[in-house]
């Protein structure tokens, strides 16, 4: 739509990709912030984040560390699911468990996913990954087409006669 993906070689040598949006700026993804140390699974969720960013026209080149924050989160929140979801087909459809005293009650896992999630719904609109917080920053960046301003002709004339104030 408007964006153009590129690679390029950053300083370490390793592909950086980047786009560029119909203004001509170079919209860059970083790289994961050092002494992150990404899974397989954690990569695939920055290159995900990443490349939606770019598509978009986002700037996010000083979003590494929320960015590693999201992937980290969303990738234990997968798996804490799919945990539930295991426990919840050998307990016949529930996460509902009953505790050595008697006491029936949601399975631990049912609180690490919910917790898990309530953090990423706080994260994702800070890191603008959600539509709303999306359309708010875009909304917020220049236009590509900026309008002319009626003005600038004699603007510029009146500050190029010698006795304009200089500025």
């Amino acid at each position: 739509m408007g964006l153009n993906e590129t690679n390029t070689q950053d300083g370490a040598g390793n592909a950086a990709r980047g786009a560029v949006d119909r203004a001509g700026k170079r919209i860059e993804s970083p790289p994961p912030p050092p002494g992150v140390h990404f899974e397989s699974s954690h990569r695939k969720v920055w290159d995900y984040l990443c490349l939606a960013l770019r598509e978009e026209g986002v700037p996010h080149k000083t979003a590494g560390v929320v960015l590693a924050i999201v992937c980290v989160d969303f990738v234990r929140w997968v798996k804490a699911e799919l945990q539930l979801r295991d426990f919840e087909k050998i307990n016949n459809g529930s996460f509902m468990t009953t505790t050595p005293n008697g006491h029936v009650q949601p399975h631990q896992l049912y609180y690490a996913a919910k917790s898990l999630k309530d953090g990423l719904l706080k994260c994702l609109p800070e890191a603008c990954l959600t539509l709303p917080s999306m359309l708010i920053a875009k909304s917020k960046m220049e236009p590509d087409d900026p309008q002319d301003d009626l003005f600038d002709q004699m603007l510029e004339h009146a500050q190029s006669h010698p006795s304009a104030l200089p500025a």
